[in-house]
């Protein structure tokens, strides 16, 4: 009976990765919930849930963003269906599900949760996503040393991006070096920062707001940090 749940669990995946690969965000997130209610302690249908729900609270978030704003209630069943992936005996990416659920929290202003998590979750299994997430929440509370502490988990996100086998999610060094710079920036350490907005525009030439940094080009807004937020559909 279990094999034959964890059977239906796995199919609902698949149908949820078609639906995905379609655009059709609405049935993915449907054949999503029905494989959690048919297995609970499917980690990686949990995992995936919660990816579903965070994208589109993101998406939203893009164009409704307002602190005083009432919070999205899909945050809190992402955070659910997170937290149960991380319980979870199955195969839910560990390092993955850490970075994604410190996301949720961040966007639920529970911050110094979310801090807390990512520090977890990078003793755990580091990924360059923990890194990165965890300088910008460091780099948000102002003052000299969270900028310094910013600066180094920048560069630990660099380092462990080009020493790891990767995540299943895009690279991301260009936001890393560009996220470096603004730590480099509040610093005052105005030279190193624009040699780090240049590696970033190096990498991504498409990027007008890299190149505005790196003084390729004027009339740009001044540089905001760049959230690497790991949300793509894992494999099984």
């Amino acid at each position: 009976m279990a094999a034959a749940v964890k059977a239906d669990a796995t199919a609902l995946l698949a149908t949820a990765s078609a639906a995905h690969a379609r655009g059709d965000a609405s049935s993915a997130l449907a054949a999503l919930r029905s494989a959690v209610a048919s297995s609970p302690s499917h980690g990686l249908a949990q995992f995936e849930l919660g990816n579903s729900l965070l994208a589109a609270v993101e998406a939203r978030s893009t164009t409704t963003a307002n602190n005083n704003s009432p919070l999205d209630p899909r945050l809190a069943e992402a955070e659910r269906a997170f937290r149960r992936a991380l319980g979870s005996p199955s195969n839910a990416p560990i390092g993955m599900a850490y970075n994604n659920l410190a996301n949720v929290l961040t966007l639920s202003r529970r911050t110094r949760e979310a801090e807390s998590l990512l520090r977890r979750g990078l003793k755990l299994q580091p990924l360059a996503y923990q890194y990165n997430g965890l300088g910008n929440l460091r780099l948000k509370r102002r003052g000299a040393a969270g900028a310094e502490e910013a600066a180094r988990l920048f560069r630990g996100a660099i380092a462990q991006e080009r020493s790891a086998a990767g995540c299943g999610a895009a690279p991301m060094e260009h936001a890393y070096r560009f996220n470096l710079g603004n730590a480099l920036s509040a610093l005052g350490r105005a030279a190193e920062a624009r040699a780090e907005y240049a590696a970033a525009a190096a990498l991504r030439p498409d990027s007008r707001e890299y190149r505005a940094a790196a003084g390729a080009e004027s009339g740009a807004a001044a540089p905001t940090t760049t959230t690497a937020t790991a949300t793509a559909t894992a494999t099984a």
